[in-house]
Formats: C-alpha cells, structure tokens, sequence
C-alpha cells in the first residue's frame, strides 16, 4: 500500500478503481478499497452525466445572452448612427425661468430620439451608446444644426434668450465642433453669446485639454457651465483652474 498514492487512482490495466485513505497519529492506519471500473462507473455515470448535461446548458445560456446583448448593442449603434444621418434626432426646450422676475431668460436644448418602430429611447441609453461608439460628436452636432434651423427667427427677435447646449468630451477633442458652432452661429446670425456650453465633470478629466478648450470657447463669445457637479470627484477648488462661467448643481 505504500507505493500506492492517497486519492482515487485509476487501473485501467485492471479495470479497477484504488482508493487509498491514510491518517497518521498514535494509531497510524491506511485504508485501501479496490473497487471494479464497471462498478464504479455505473454508480457514478448519472451524476457525471447530469453534471455534464448542467454544464452545456450553462454554457449555452451564457452564449445566448452573450449574443443577443452584442445584437441589440450593434443594432443600437447602428439604428443611432443612421438616425443622425437621416436627422430624426428630435429637439425639445426646457425653459430657464429668471426667478426673480419669472420671465423665461432662455432654454436647455434636449435631444430625443424616437426610433422608427416608434420605440422613444431614454437619453441616457443612447448618450452613452454614442459615447461608447464615438458618435457623441455626431450627435452634438445634429442638436445644434436643429436648434439654429427651428429657433434662429425666434432667437433674432429675441437677443436676451440664451440657449444651454450639452457637450461632451469627445466633443472638445474633435475640432468638427467648434468649427460647426461658429460657422452655423456666424450663417445663422446669431451671436456667439446666444449659445451657453454646458459639460460635465466626466468631460474634465483630460484638464489640459479642457482648459485650452473652455478658454478658447469663452473667448469666442460663449460662457461655459459645469453640468451636474456632485455627480462626480471635483472639487471646487479643482474648477476654479478652469474659469467656468456657473456650475449647475446636481439634485
């Protein structure tokens, strides 16, 4: 028995199953129980088998929701991508009420989208599927040029109003942006101050780039905000170093 390892040992040579249980001490003993292959088989081939039959199932329910997630994911990217390319990103504007006087002093523009089975998708869902994507940009823009084409003779006659436009950090990376905004801005006729950009702490990370960019924005006439602060790690004295115009604080 001593050449014999502990455990289950398989004699194939034999057909025979040895089990070998050892326990030292006062009384040291060793235990050996040799058992027929058949036999052993036989007892444990259903539980062998059902775990077997478990583990396929698992497997295969784990590939199936694996699928259908990467489907509906690839699908949402590219219903996104064709409904900015197609311009059915619909607009809406929330009013900014001056509690003061109680008159409106301008509005958020927020995007909405309604896909063409009629489906309306939260913004949060398909905010972050252009982020992930890279079609945030894309989609800043598609709110801009809708906002210019529905409001501009709204806003001429009324130059006080302002309009609070999201941005995010894609945007401040991609040059389209600022280009788009003062060509659309400078066509349109409506003066650079009209538009107020808001970001998010997210947005702020990268701060060298975000310092370069909120300088250059206000310089050309837009003030900046800080969207939702509290949401994220900043902390006052971390914003100060940006120069933003207000931080809008987070409910």
């Amino acid at each position: 028995p001593s050449a014999l390892p502990v455990g289950l040992t398989m004699d194939r040579e034999r057909s025979r199953t040895l089990s070998r249980y050892s326990r030292s001490g006062e009384m040291p003993i060793d235990i050996v129980a040799i058992e027929p292959l058949e036999q052993f088989w036989g007892r444990y081939r259903s539980a062998v088998l059902g775990g077997a039959a478990a583990g396929v199932l698992l497997l295969s329910l784990w590939l199936y929701v694996l699928l259908r997630y990467t489907r509906h994911r690839l699908s949402r990217a590219t219903q996104l991508r064709e409904a900015i390319a197609k311009g059915r990103i619909e607009v809406l504007y929330q009013p900014i009420v001056a509690l003061d006087s109680g008159r409106c002093a301008g509005a958020e523009i927020l995007a909405r989208w309604t896909t063409e089975r009629g489906e309306a998708v939260p913004p949060d869902s398909f905010v972050a599927v252009a982020e992930k994507e890279g079609l945030l940009t894309d989609l800043t823009l598609a709110v801009l040029d809708r906002s210019l084409t529905e409001l501009r003779e709204f806003l001429l006659e009324r130059p006080s109003l302002s309009l609070a436009l999201n941005i995010g950090s894609q945007d401040l990376h991609d040059s389209r942006f600022a280009e788009a905004l003062d060509s659309g801005l400078r066509a349109a006729g409506v003066p650079p101050a009209t538009y107020k950009l808001e970001l998010t702490e997210c947005a702020l990370v990268n701060a060298d780039l975000a310092r370069r960019a909120i300088a250059d924005f206000r310089a050309r006439g837009h003030s900046v905000a800080v969207d939702d602060f509290g949401t994220g790690y900043s902390s006052l004295a971390y914003l100060a170093g940006f120069s933003v115009d207000q931080l809008k604080i987070d409910k």
